[in-house]
């Protein structure tokens, strides 16, 4: 009643020709003139989701006279029923629309003939585009001499209208606080007896979503049974498996049944795909007795003019390994781009994986250094900075899993691995929980030729344990790496210590 809300069953936009199929949909006025049309059903196709959100008329920030009407603080959200949101647990809010608008609603306080008399509590979206809007206004604000505070209310939903769906009352109470003393109640936040009972909520939840195991048993006892949520990143020199090893342990832990989210940002989906088939083929030779001269490469598998060669046998043995990799496929979403995926396009996925699976993957992102620069005009080690920083981010934000594979210093290909061989990067050694290393073995020894040792069909392999956050360090796990096949195999499992 008090915004003059509505609903209409069969909407088409009045611009639009009788041919556009309509659609039912909630009216929300944004003035006189104009309001929001916004799509109720919940499944729409991609094109539908386009126009989920309809504006008729010309652009207004919903319930604006707040902001000098109002006897209490206003909070600056972004959508109209995050707004109403805070108003029906009795606060009082602006929706600005979306984050694009922070410069109308910076204009249009400079305009007035006043300045907002209650204090702004800026409470966008907990996503990207929130944090950013949020720095964007913050600035503004402080330019204009307003009163405001950054809250980040709805934690950990991503925003208000959620935070009321799942807690009515949690959300009552925060902005019964706010209304009370914002300073207080926002200052409040940062006292451990607030986060007590989430703190112990996360632990009863994370019954139900335990530690990944990757799959090598060596590798699992030294992160004590698996990935937990966590940034892990893995590096090498060129061409030692570290993409490989990576999409071992993925392929591992999508036959356990967990889901896996690719950034391949270098390879192409079909090279993935062939490559784990190929590791299949020496696998179904190495336990059923079979030649493994009939083991298949990668580009084995994808050269169609190859397979006019292959025997009856050949092709049984693709097949079978095709069949066992189709058993845990569906388990595996690969996304391809070359310069065009950063770290914002993975939290979007990540975040549209969850609601729309139900389920929370492990993320591997190959590799590093090219993900899409976040500043343009920002130095290599500056943009990888910032993309561990986000990775971990993400990371935390979702609690899952984050596997990055990351290129060596060139300088190091004859050295032992270290914290120094990581490229470009000082916060890939402080953002990460575990920092794993590959380097063969031998490497930094007197006498060592890392080219004879990269020259062999059945490579030996260190995995180096560099920083374990919740763990040992310093750990050397030996491996046998066959690039052909695009498979390892780990050697000897080590006795887990009991650490005082």
């Amino acid at each position: 009643n008090r915004f003059k809300v509505g609903y209409v069953e069969q909407w088409r936009h009045p611009k639009a020709p009788d041919s556009v199929p309509t659609s039912p949909r909630l009216i929300v006025p944004t003035s006189k003139n104009s309001y929001i049309a916004r799509d109720t059903r919940q499944n729409l196709t991609d094109t539908e989701k386009r126009y989920s959100k309809s504006k008729v008329g010309n652009v207004h920030i919903f319930n604006l006279s707040a902001l000098w009407k109002s006897d209490k603080p206003v909070f600056i959200v972004e959508g109209e029923i995050d707004a109403m949101s805070i108003c029906d647990v009795g606060g009082e809010a602006v929706g600005i629309g979306s984050t694009s608008m922070v410069n109308k609603l910076l204009e249009t306080i400079q305009s007035a003939k006043q300045k907002p008399e209650q204090p702004l509590i800026i409470a966008f979206d907990n996503d990207k585009a929130g944090q950013d809007a949020t720095a964007k206004l913050s600035e503004g604000l402080e330019k204009l001499n307003v009163l405001y505070f950054v809250y980040n209310i709805a934690k950990p939903y991503n925003d208000t209208n959620e935070f009321l769906m799942q807690d009515r009352q949690g959300l009552l109470d925060k902005v019964k606080a706010v209304n009370l003393n914002p300073e207080q109640a926002i200052y409040s936040e940062s006292n451990v007896y607030s986060h007590l009972q989430e703190f112990l909520d996360g632990i009863a939840d994370s019954v139900n979503t335990p530690y990944i195991p990757t799959g090598f048993k060596a590798l699992d006892s030294v992160l004590d049974g698996g990935f937990y949520e966590g940034l892990y990143i893995i590096g090498a020199i060129s061409s030692l498996g570290k993409t490989t090893l990576a999409m071992q342990i993925c392929d591992n832990i999508a036959n356990s049944g967990n889901d896996v989210l690719m950034f391949s940002l270098e390879m192409a989906r079909s090279e993935l795909m062939a490559k784990s088939i190929s590791r299949l083929t020496l696998l179904d030779i190495l336990q059923n007795g079979g030649d493994t001269r009939n083991a298949k490469t990668a580009r084995g598998i994808t050269t169609g003019s190859r397979w006019l060669r292959y025997s009856p046998i050949e092709k049984e043995l693709i097949q079978r390994a095709a069949e066992t990799y189709g058993t845990y496929a569906r388990n595996i979403y690969i996304h391809e781009g070359i310069g065009n995926i950063g770290t914002a396009q993975i939290r979007q996925i990540v975040g549209n994986h969850i609601r729309i699976t139900g389920k929370k993957p492990l993320v591997l992102v190959d590799y590093l250094q090219i993900l899409a620069p976040e500043d343009v005009r920002a130095t290599d080690k500056q943009n990888t900075d910032k993309a561990v920083t986000e990775l971990k981010r993400i990371s935390r934000d979702f609690k899952i899993p984050v596997f990055a594979v990351s290129s060596f210093n060139r300088e190091n290909y004859k050295t032992a691995v270290s914290f120094s061989s990581f490229k470009e990067s000082g916060a890939i050694e402080y953002s990460s929980d575990v920092l794993i290393g590959l380097q063969l073995k031998g490497a930094g020894e007197k006498g060592f030729d890392a080219e004879t040792a990269k020259a062999r069909n059945l490579r030996e392999i260190e995995v180096v344990i560099l920083k374990n956050r919740n763990g040992e360090t310093g750990k050397k796990l030996e491996f046998k790496y066959y690039p052909m096949f695009n498979y390892f195999e780990e050697i000897g499992i080590p006795q887990k210590q009991t650490r005082l």
